[in-house]
């Protein structure tokens, strides 16, 4: 009996194998049947479920005191429900009568199944006796593998890349705008607490997929040992890890994208408390309304511009004198050139109204900003206008000829408004 459990294998005398009956070939089944159950490690004796079920007419003889609807579960397989299937096999393999009187009561097609099952298996079994080969699983195992294997992973994905997103958005707008992290800092940060979080919902999405009832492939352990299995099982869990991850990124369509920062703004963030505090109070504002020009062709400007809502448009010239389009520039946008004192190449001009455009005189720009603020200023140009002013060439950088002793311009500019001097 320990070598019939042991092995897996029936073995049944040829006096009650050799006849073709239905009930002896019920009997051979029924043997194997229930050997095969007791052979599967708890939990995976899903296999032949109803082996379990056997009639209420043999709990005497094999003395169980579990009751036949909890066997039937394969989930609540105990101590008491192992011994009781021990004392079945035996029973089984020494009484020819009780075996025929239970091959009986099982219906034609549980018992047609379990003789596929133990023709397939002794088949299996001999050719890999015979050519110390394992057999390839079919097609259709490999199909219940990846379902089994992708499932899981597809949770894991989704988990992983929402909390991430959401947790860091949530960083880069609370901490990151407090302490100037980058968004990579943030994202950093909320991978962490993704991760973390990973950690505890993997047994809750674990126990979430085995509750989906997903298809078990019923691989042996030769089988579960090929290159070719796990091949396809790690494939799977990429696939399902990939299109968790996809599905894991819908935050992304709620969160909202937060605003460009001002160009003014961003300067003063890589300057000391004491230069950030002063340059902020020389910067100055003004409206615009549509088609006002902020800043004419050829006029002179001694300020540096910076766009603070609205859009304006950037005209050039070109060879023939006409004026084109160069640029549009948006909030985070400057304009102009802190140590050229030259007149303007361009017009400005506003494209809708309540325009708010910052300045500053370049001369207070050059001495408060240091090497850090021009780095940030020229981050806030636009290609296109850099691109335009190439071309240009010398012209850009012709300098502005010296006044005329008397005529009286620096006393008049010096009277003038922020606002006059700025068209200037």
């Amino acid at each position: 009996m320990a070598s019939v459990v042991a092995t897996g294998h029936p073995r049944v005398s040829r006096a009650r194998c050799a006849s073709k009956s239905p009930t002896a070939r019920k009997c051979a089944s029924l043997i194997w049947s229930t050997q095969e159950l007791h052979r599967l490690p708890f939990g995976a004796a899903c296999t032949l479920p109803r082996v379990v079920a056997l009639p209420s007419a043999l709990g005497p003889l094999v003395g169980s005191s579990t009751p036949a609807s909890e066997a039937n579960s394969v989930q609540k397989l105990t101590e008491p429900i192992l011994k009781a299937e021990l004392q079945v096999i035996a029973l089984l393999n020494s009484d020819p009568a009780a075996c025929h009187r239970i091959a009986a009561a099982v219906d034609d097609v549980a018992a047609e199944e379990w003789a596929k099952a133990r023709d397939l298996a002794q088949g299996n079994a001999s050719v890999v006796a015979a050519n110390g080969m394992v057999p390839a699983p079919s097609m259709w195992q490999i199909r219940q593998l990846c379902v089994r294997s992708a499932v899981p992973f597809v949770g894991f994905g989704f988990f992983d890349n929402m909390i991430m997103l959401t947790v860091g958005g949530a960083i880069e707008n609370t901490i990151g705008v407090a302490f100037c992290l980058s968004s990579l800092a943030a994202a950093g940060m909320g991978q962490m607490v993704s991760d973390a979080a990973g950690i505890t919902l993997q047994g809750l999405i674990e126990r979430f997929a085995d509750k989906l009832g997903l298809p078990h492939p019923k691989l042996t352990l030769q089988q579960q040992q090929l290159k070719s299995v796990q091949s396809w099982a790690l494939a799977s869990r990429i696939f399902g890890i990939v299109l968790g991850c996809s599905f894991g990124m819908f935050p992304l369509l709620l969160l909202a994208e937060a605003p460009r920062q001002g160009a003014a703004e961003q300067i003063a963030e890589k300057l000391s408390p004491q230069h950030r505090d002063e340059f902020m109070a020389l910067v100055s504002s003004r409206k615009f309304s549509k088609n006002e020009k902020v800043l004419e062709f050829s006029e002179i400007s001694n300020y540096m511009l910076f766009i603070e809502s609205g859009e304006v448009e950037c005209k050039g010239r070109d060879a023939d004198g006409l004026p084109f389009h160069v640029c549009t520039l948006e909030r985070g946008h400057s304009f102009g050139k802190p140590h050229l004192h030259c007149q303007s190449r361009v017009d400005l001009v506003a494209m809708g109204n309540d325009v708010v455009v910052q300045y500053i005189e370049k001369d207070d720009f050059v001495r408060l900003t240091g090497q850090e603020g021009m780095e940030v200023l020229e981050s806030t140009q636009q290609a296109e206008l850099t691109v335009y002013f190439a071309a240009l060439g010398s012209q850009v950088n012709e300098p502005v000829g010296s006044g005329v002793q008397g005529n009286g311009n620096n006393r008049m500019l010096a009277t003038l408004p922020h606002s006059d001097e700025l068209k200037r």
